[in-house]
């Protein structure tokens, strides 16, 4: 029987991460703001076709905060 983990306990000592910063002077239009992370999950997925091909379609990339900078 297989030991299911969740998320954050797999990824709590992992170093693998992903910052983004978005330096915008005004505000961002919520479907502007989903395209963006739906294009990097796009390039990931792309990325694990090419050098993980065994991951590819089951690996899934999360957001864990989202926050206004200084």
């Amino acid at each position: 029987m297989k030991t299911l983990i969740s998320y954050s306990d797999f990824m709590k000592n992992a170093d693998a991460y992903l910052e983004i910063r978005l330096d915008l002077s005004d505000p961002i239009e919520i479907g502007d703001f989903a395209a963006l992370f739906a294009g990097f999950g796009a390039e990931f997925e792309r990325y694990l076709s090419e050098n993980h091909p065994a991951s590819a379609g089951t690996a899934k990339m999360y957001v864990s905060e989202v926050r206004k900078g200084r």
